[in-house]
């Protein structure tokens, strides 16, 4: 008896319409760590046609404990290119355009190049979340961003939720006020963890194999029912 293929698994429970509208559509991802490599892993999984990967790191040692593309082979090469290589083992179908960069407000234009259907916002550093939200809002593009899964355990608090909404948590505290100085009041969708971050005697921010990844897994399905939804009503 004949095995059903990667495509033909998912067509029972998505349709054959949505997963063919997937593999036309482009998300941006920025950010490849602990949370944004899952939701890659995941896209991909999900046949979704094109990806504009953005990352300016490399993998180290230190992201052993979390992050998808962290293998001792892959110490020291930039995590574009090795999520990009994942992405096309997976479906050589797929299109992936990467920026090795960092996202700032100087690399913003070129990234934006290309149209893009829905981002996701997988970036620590304050001020250029905040700049991408905001481009993102004015593009008028769907999105999902991420705030912080460091120094947790339990998997069982992430949702999905408005960044308006959200307590807790230092990085949304920063970025309700730095979105409001900049116009943004209400209907920022974000992965959120809502425990009480572990309190430790250690200077770094802790973290694990599973809250990250959860949450990238998270957000990649809310980017699916997104992207199926928006097909549906078009």
């Amino acid at each position: 008896m004949r095995q059903p293929n990667s495509v033909e698994r998912l067509i029972p429970i998505y349709g054959t319409c949505a997963i063919n509208a997937l593999q036309t559509k482009t998300v941006l991802i920025v950010g490849l760590g602990g949370v944004g490599s899952f939701a890659v892993e995941a896209l991909a999984r999900m046949h979704v046609g094109r990806f504009i990967l953005v990352d300016g790191d490399v993998f180290e040692a230190s992201n052993l404990n979390r992050q998808l593309g962290a293998l001792h082979s892959t110490l020291g090469k930039a995590k574009t290119d090795v999520l990009k290589a994942r992405i096309l083992d997976i479906n050589p179908s797929a299109l992936v355009n990467t920026h090795t960069c960092r996202y700032n407000e100087t690399t913003a234009k070129a990234i934006f190049n290309t149209p893009v259907d829905m981002a996701f916002d997988a970036i620590d550093a304050l001020q250029d979340k905040a700049h991408l939200i905001t481009t993102l809002k004015q593009k008028n593009i769907p999105f999902i961003s991420a705030m912080g899964q460091g120094n947790r355990r339990d998997t069982n608090d992430i949702i999905i939720t408005d960044l308006f909404h959200t307590a807790y948590d230092p990085l949304a505290r920063k970025m309700r006020k730095k979105l409001r100085e900049a116009g943004v009041n209400q209907a920022v969708p974000v992965v959120f963890n809502q425990a009480k971050p572990i309190k430790h005697q250690a200077s770094f921010i802790a973290s694990s194999p599973f809250s990250p990844p959860m949450a990238g897994l998270k957000a990649a399905e809310y980017i699916i029912e997104t992207l199926i939804k928006k097909e549906a009503t078009s």
